[in-house]
C-alpha cells in the first residue's frame, strides 16, 4: 500500500478552500489501495486556520484521509510553504494542490497506476484547464517534456499536475516566491523527461477569481515574474545546469519576452 501526500499552501482560501479539499476527498480508487495525508500549509493568515478547521469539523464523519495543519507566523510564499509541507510529509508520492484549484476525482490512481508501471520515474503530469486551453493543444502534440522545452517555454507543469516519487527524488521544492514551481520541475528534467498523461484532470476552481480581478494570481505581476524566471536560470547555471552562453541567450529571450507583452495588448486592442 503507497502512502499519498497532497501539500496544500493556503492564503486568502475563504472562497475556494471547501472545493480544493472536497476533491481530495472524493477521490475514487477502484483498484489501488492508498493511504492519502493532506497536509495544509498556511502561509501567515490566521483566518485561514479558521476556514481549515471549519472544513475538518463539517466533514469529521465522512473524512477519507489524515489531515496536518500547518500554521506560519508570516507570508512567505507558496513555494516556502511547499517546502514546509515537503519536510513534514511521509509520503511514497508527493502531490500539489493549490486552494484554488480542484482534482477530477480520478486524478490520484490513474496518475499512481502509471508511476507504478514507471518505477524509475520522478516525475509525471497531466492537462490542467484554467479556462485556456492554449498550453493543452500544444501539449498534446508531444508525450513528453525535455529540459530544452521548459527553457525555450510554450508548455507548462502546472503544480496541480504534479505526481514525484520521493524515493528517487534528490531534492525539494524550491523556496522562492516566483517561478519556483517552474525551477522544481526543469532541475527534474535535466535529469529525465517528463511524461504527459494525456487526461485533464486538474481545473481552476469555478468558485475562484477570474484571474484578472485575482490580486493573489502571480499572472498579474508579469515583471516579478520575469525577475523570478531570470534568477531561477542563474540558480540553474549556478548548479551546472546550463552553460554561460546558454544563460546569456535565455536572459536576452525573456527580456525581449516582457518588452513584446505591451505591444502584445495595444495590437490586439487595435485590432478589435
Amino acid at each position: 500500500m503507497f502512502t499519498i501526500s497532497v501539500i496544500v499552501p493556503c492564503l486568502d482560501i475563504k472562497r475556494t478552500i471547501n472545493g480544493c479539499m472536497n476533491s481530495i476527498n472524493n477521490q475514487k480508487y477502484t483498484f489501488l489501495k492508498t493511504n492519502i495525508e493532506v497536509i495544509c500549509v498556511i502561509d501567515g493568515n490566521i483566518k485561514d486556520l479558521e476556514y481549515i478547521k471549519k472544513w475538518q469539523k463539517k466533514n469529521m464523519n465522512n473524512l477519507k484521509f489524515e489531515l496536518k495543519i500547518i500554521f506560519l507566523n508570516q507570508n512567505n510564499g507558496a513555494g516556502f510553504a511547499r517546502n514546509i509541507g515537503y519536510q513534514n510529509s511521509k509520503g511514497d508520492f508527493i502531490t500539489f494542490l493549490d486552494d484554488d484549484d480542484i482534482w477530477a476525482d480520478t486524478k490520484i490512481e490513474e496518475q499512481l497506476n502509471w508511476h507504478i508501471k514507471n518505477p524509475k520515474k520522478i516525475l509525471s503530469t497531466h492537462y490542467y484547464s484554467n479556462g485556456n486551453d492554449y498550453v493543452n493543444k500544444r501539449m498534446r502534440k508531444i508525450k513528453e517534456i525535455t529540459f530544452k522545452d521548459l527553457l525555450i517555454g510554450g508548455v507548462r507543469v502546472a503544480t496541480p499536475t504534479i505526481m514525484i516519487r520521493k524515493s528517487i527524488w534528490d531534492h525539494h521544492p524550491e523556496k522562492m516566491r516566483y517561478c519556483e514551481d517552474w525551477l522544481m520541475v526543469s532541475m527534474i528534467a535535466s535529469n529525465q523527461n517528463i511524461y504527459i498523461i494525456p487526461k485533464l484532470l486538474a481545473y481552476r476552481s469555478k468558485e475562484a477569481l477570474p484571474r484578472n480581478k485575482d490580486k493573489l494570481s502571480l499572472s498579474n505581476q508579469k515583471l516579478k515574474l520575469r525577475f523570478g524566471k531570470v534568477k531561477c536560470l542563474f540558480i540553474l547555471y549556478k548548479r551546472g545546469k546550463i552553460d554561460l552562453l546558454k544563460l546569456s541567450a535565455l536572459i536576452i529571450f525573456q527580456i525581449i519576452l516582457f518588452l513584446r507583452s505591451p505591444f502584445n495588448s495595444i495590437f490586439r486592442h487595435i485590432r478589435i
